[in-house]
């Protein structure tokens, strides 16, 4: 058992080479830090709060909470934890999105000398590494040195090259030691169990059997530990996203510490959103895009364009969101719609053909976009008003590849004919066109003075760029 215990140790003392490259820096004990008793606080040199432990009530035995570990019950995981390494005075963190299916992104922080704060401060720490994983192999941002994993885990490949991830889902925990029952705890917001055993300690959620919080200590000195973990905030079966399934790190891509899935019932008023665009296979860049959505930190799902330009809009009511999407090897484009609370729900609106880049009213969720219906003329396009959620299709009138654009009052639609010789202007109310004014598409501008629209707004709201399947979605 000794044997055993000591390659599982050895194994957690690793030098994370892999991840990061970090001078050892001396330790600074502030001897203020927080006041606790002494059987919650390690008397290891890195001082941290250790979870209060309490009576143990539950009916599970000891063997039978053993046995859960290695019986996952989850699909996807996210969560974000911290690693404290004696031997070297360092603590690193880490944020994880896994799938049981061997997707995952893991995000490494540089090695620090201190415990910072509250969770949602990690977002400002300097990150050292990203990994991402397929089901075949492990890629590190800025390396080729790929690490080939396929069919040599049971949980999830990054235990291959990440002692975090490796104490985790403990697949070298010795089964021969003799585990007993300490008592029970929380961490992270979940209920656990504590367990001992040899040089281990560990809390295991009861409702998953996942670890939260391990300390192993040296067999000599039974009261300081060489290495701990702990989750600091954890999510079971959360949407994963896109960018998981990509080995290859995109560029441009900014991996965050503080990065969460959003939560239900989230208020999305007057808060920007940032966009992460991904090629669905960097081997075949036609294969499609998809578009990974946040909310500052906070990731709120994927969007798959599939070979169409990132044209896009966003209601006034910041909850709905539409876009174009365009199926691999077809000319035409779909255009779909979101409520961004319930991102995984994709509304496809199929009455109209090869819209345009969608534009939402000022004032209600309908959206205008010029295109045609099934069986038209396509060179013939039409303006046409949807209504969200009903689907309710109006058409307007006559159209262009321009997409049309609305009067700040959200009363009245402007559009060009397919010539362009003409600006037209449509009563969103009634669904009737109200007039027309001749336009010159050479110089761009509307000629009749009596248009009550002026040449600087047709530039900014009817740009001859609108067309321009290549143009990205930038919103506030």
């Amino acid at each position: 058992m000794q044997t055993t215990t000591w390659q599982f140790l050895n194994r957690i003392l690793l030098t994370t080479s892999l991840l990061v490259t970090a001078a050892c820096i001396p330790m600074i004990i502030d001897k203020n830090v927080a006041e606790a008793n002494p059987s919650e606080v390690s008397t290891s040199t890195v001082i941290e709060k250790a979870p209060k432990i309490y009576h143990y009530n539950d009916s599970l035995s000891a063997s039978q909470l053993v046995d859960k570990l290695f019986t996952p019950q989850w699909k996807t995981l996210w969560l974000t934890g911290r690693l404290i390494d004696q031997n070297k005075l360092l603590v690193y963190y880490v944020n994880a999105w896994m799938g049981r299916d061997g997707r995952g992104s893991l995000v490494v922080s540089e090695a620090l000398n201190e415990l910072v704060g509250q969770p949602d401060t990690l977002g400002t720490l300097p990150v050292a590494e990203e990994q991402l994983s397929g089901d075949s192999q492990v890629s590190r941002a800025g390396s080729t040195d790929w690490l080939n994993v396929k069919g040599q885990w049971k949980f999830h490949p990054f235990e291959k090259s990440d002692r975090f991830i490796s104490l985790f889902f403990p697949l070298s925990l010795p089964h021969d030691i003799d585990w007993q029952i300490v008592g029970s705890s929380t961490v992270a917001g979940r209920k656990a169990v504590v367990m001992k055993g040899g040089t281990f300690r560990f809390w295991e959620d009861m409702e998953t059997g996942s670890i939260l919080r391990l300390e192993v200590y040296s067999s000599n000195q039974q009261d300081t530990f060489l290495v701990s973990i702990q989750v600091e905030a954890i999510k079971y079966n959360p949407v994963l996203p896109a960018r998981t399934s990509q080995v290859v790190p995109q560029d441009g891509h900014k991996p965050s510490l503080a990065e969460q899935p959003a939560g239900r019932g989230i208020d999305l008023a007057e808060r920007p959103l940032n966009f992460h665009y991904i090629t669905q296979d960097v081997n075949n860049p036609s294969a499609g895009h998809m578009i990974d959505v946040y909310l500052g930190s906070l990731f709120l799902g994927t969007l798959d364009l599939g070979s169409a330009g990132f044209y896009c809009s966003r209601a006034a009511d910041w909850n709905h969101f539409a876009f174009l999407h365009q199926p691999q090897d077809k000319l035409v484009n779909e255009l779909r719609w979101v409520d961004l609370r319930n991102i995984e729900i994709v509304n496809t609106v199929t009455g109209i053909q090869s819209p345009s880049r969608p534009t939402w009213s000022p004032t209600t969720l309908q959206l205008a976009v010029t295109g045609y219906r099934m069986g038209e003329d396509p060179r013939q396009w039409k303006t046409f008003l949807l209504t969200i959620p009903s689907g309710k299709i109006t058409e307007l009138g006559a159209g262009s590849l321009v997409p049309p654009a609305w009067t700040d009052d959200g009363k009245y639609v402007f559009g060009l004919e397919p010539t362009y010789d003409n600006l037209l202007m449509f009563d969103a109310q009634t669904g009737k066109q109200i007039s027309s004014w001749s336009f010159d598409s050479e110089k761009w501008q509307v000629t009749d003075s009596s248009a009550p629209i002026n040449n600087d707004e047709i530039r900014e709201k009817l740009s001859r760029t609108g067309f321009d399947y290549l143009v990205k979605c930038t919103l506030p």
